[in-house]
């Protein structure tokens, strides 16, 4: 009984171990998910107030929509909006990283001719 049982045993531990190993990935998983969906809710609501059309919203939606991509502020801003809705949540930008990134490139703001007007421009090419 003693070695039959220790195996039952151990392998029960196992199995409970793996069953409790996969839920709390797939739990860590809901979590990102949840917190990078309110990422993309931030980005299309950040869309909207800059006045980007419905058309382009829905082409953003639905992962149709391709702009370049330079380094000056109004390229990378867009860059960053774009990571933010991304169709995958896991390629979405985590809050935190967003939020530096944002701010990293609000600082340069001073440095170029930024607007509204041409934010929005971008997003109709």
């Amino acid at each position: 009984m003693g070695r039959s049982s220790t195996g039952w045993l151990l392998q029960s531990l196992r199995l409970i171990f793996q069953e409790r190993s996969i839920h709390r990935e797939r739990s860590i998983y809901q979590i990102l998910c949840s917190i990078k969906s309110d990422v993309y809710a931030l980005g299309m609501v950040f869309l909207e107030a800059v006045g980007v059309s419905m058309i382009t919203l829905m082409r953003i939606k639905s992962g149709k929509i391709n702009i370049n991509h330079d380094n000056s502020v109004l390229g990378e801003l867009t860059h960053l909006v774009l990571q933010a809705v991304n169709q995958g949540p896991l390629k979405r930008l985590a809050p935190k990283e967003l939020h530096e990134k944002f701010m990293a490139q609000l600082g340069r703001v001073s440095d170029s001719n930024f607007t509204r007007m041409i934010l929005c421009r971008k997003w109709k090419k």
